[in-house]
């Protein structure tokens, strides 16, 4: 018979267990996963011609860290639908689709380094002649104590 053991870290706070029940008993399985599976959030939208949504919006001052983009679009003439951080003064972007030469289907599963700034929302964009498609995005909110100025994420950047 096994010995029952609790594990705790080095502030003496008790690792995260998931109790699973198999053939009759119940067994105590210990998580070990990463922070983009059990705080990572979803949002997606549904796009038209000529129309910015926001996806994601920092808590405070915090930044949001891309997970996953999901876009799928119709081929359309002259329309481009656009992924970027902003913050009201400072926008960068992400990707950039266009829709003229045939449909845009991608879905990317983000492997760290995709995020913004303080204060730093993300919004999507449709723009030209009857687009249509859709954009999804998983993504983490992170606290301001760790959030980069705009400055400080360039310069990291660079």
């Amino acid at each position: 018979m096994a010995t029952p053991v609790e594990l705790y870290d080095v502030n003496g706070k008790p690792l995260h267990t998931f109790t699973q029940e198999f053939e009759g008993e119940e067994h105590k399985i210990l998580v070990v996963s990463n922070p983009q599976k059990i705080h990572g959030l979803f949002k997606a939208t549904t796009l038209g011609a000529v129309l910015t949504t926001r996806l994601a919006t920092p808590a405070g001052n915090g930044y949001i860290e891309l997970t996953d983009l999901i876009i799928t679009t119709e081929k359309k003439t002259a329309a481009i639908l656009s992924v970027w951080f902003f913050d009201g003064t400072n926008k960068e972007t992400v990707i950039e689709a266009y829709l003229a030469d045939s449909t845009v289907n991608i879905a990317i599963p983000f492997i760290g380094g995709w995020s913004g700034w303080q204060g730093a929302y993300v919004e999507v964009d449709m723009t030209g002649a009857a687009g249509k498609g859709s954009c999804a995005i998983g993504f983490l909110k992170h606290v301001e104590t760790f959030a980069p100025t705009y400055t400080e994420w360039v310069e990291r950047r660079s």
